[in-house]
């Protein structure tokens, strides 16, 4: 393929994106299609179209995705086709070629990331020493907080999406998406944490206003706020790493813990291609592995945090819509409002890869999918 044709099908295909987020999914799907139809071993176009609601793939395109899959030449070619393949055998119902498809593309993509399992594993050591008799530490890091985050948090594929297109459908909230800044403003309160001091005592060295100017290069980071809008919501899922520094910087905050069946997450974690970060999702015994991480510290956090955390399952929330979503707004105190229930009217751009699921009414199949690959869920 020549040069200048490639770049004509990405031109295309990122305005297909671009119609994606907006929730304008016929555009992307004619544009995705135009790209195909141009050069049918274009595989960003399969794998990006792949995740439409109601895409149907005719027999020819899967066997041009299944000869792209087969040709030694350019592998990251090969792992875009396998996830989209994949998909497109799941709608047919033939989950065994579906998984197979599923497993070339995972090892692939897994061969070309450095990743290290045990990480977690260390850090979660050492946050549960340092993190211990919370109660001790002083909390007024920050006095005159106008702004009011909603941390979000969970595991990939568990429902946090969703979440934060409910929470935003509220006038009172903005939604902020998935902010790396919790993260890079913690690591200088390191230098300051004294593991030798005995337990109960190790933060308490924490200078004030390192914590004040913490506190306060987050804030700077959110969405301005107004004066009908000052909730802002924070949806970077990994943040229930550092709870414990949230509680301690922010006079105001509410973090809401979205989990789903284990089995569920392992799986749609195991389903989907990122774009970039969750390193551990493209081998299933390592996304186990993170996620019993993820399970000890979100239970320990709920111990030194009792009540101060609202933990949602998403299962509830698609089976009891109303009921949750009256209980998570009461959480963040925020009044009732109708258009919490009707979320997937929300325009917002979405650029997560559940951008095509909340731009639909809840629906219930996606609870029980992962039991049509329970045969290779085994650890």
């Amino acid at each position: 393929m020549k040069k200048k044709d490639t770049v004509f099908l990405s031109d295309v295909c990122k305005k297909a994106d671009k119609m994606k987020e907006r929730g304008d999914f016929s555009g992307a799907l004619s544009l995705y299609n135009r790209a195909i139809a141009e050069a049918p071993s274009y595989a960003p176009a399969y794998y990006s179209r792949a995740d439409l609601p109601h895409l149907r793939v005719s027999e020819a395109e899967i066997k041009n995705m299944e000869i792209i899959l087969s040709t030694p030449e350019n592998p990251y070619d090969k792992i875009l086709v396998s996830f989209a393949l994949s998909r497109a055998y799941d709608q047919k119902e033939e989950y065994h070629k579906a998984f197979k498809a599923l497993q070339i593309g995972n090892k692939l993509k897994r061969s070309t990331i450095d990743y290290h399992p045990q990480a977690i594993k260390n850090d979660l050591v050492v946050l549960m020493e340092a993190f211990t008799e919370f109660e001790t530490i002083e909390r007024d890091a920050l006095e005159n907080q106008r702004e009011k985050p909603i941390f979000i948090v969970g595991m990939p594929r568990s429902g946090t999406t969703l979440i934060e297109q409910i929470v935003s459908s509220h006038p009172n909230v903005i939604a902020a998406g998935e902010i790396p800044g919790l993260d890079n403003v913690v690591r200088p309160l390191f230098p300051s944490v004294n593991m030798k001091a005995p337990r109960g005592k190790r933060l308490a060295e924490i200078p004030k206003d390192v914590k004040w100017t913490a506190a306060t290069n987050y804030l700077k980071g959110l969405p301005k706020t107004n004066q009908k809008s000052y909730f802002v919501t924070d949806k970077m899922m990994s943040n229930f790493i550092h709870i414990g520094w949230i509680f301690m910087l922010f006079r105001f905050c509410k973090i809401i813990h979205v989990k789903r069946e284990k089995m569920a997450v392992t799986f749609s974690c195991y389903q989907h291609l990122f774009t970039d970060g969750h390193e551990y999702s493209y081998d299933l015994n390592e996304i186990n592995e993170y996620y019993n991480s993820y399970d000890l510290l979100t239970q320990y956090w709920d111990v030194l945090f009792p009540e101060k955390i609202h933990t949602v399952r998403y299962e509830d929330v698609v089976l009891n819509q109303e009921e949750e979503t009256k209980k998570i707004l009461e959480y963040c105190e925020l009044p009732w409002d109708d258009r919490c229930l009707s979320f997937e009217k929300n325009k917002r751009i979405i650029e997560t890869s559940s951008v095509c699921q909340v731009r639909q009414p809840l629906y219930k199949k996606a609870i029980d999918h992962w039991k049509n690959y329970a045969q290779y869920l085994l650890f």
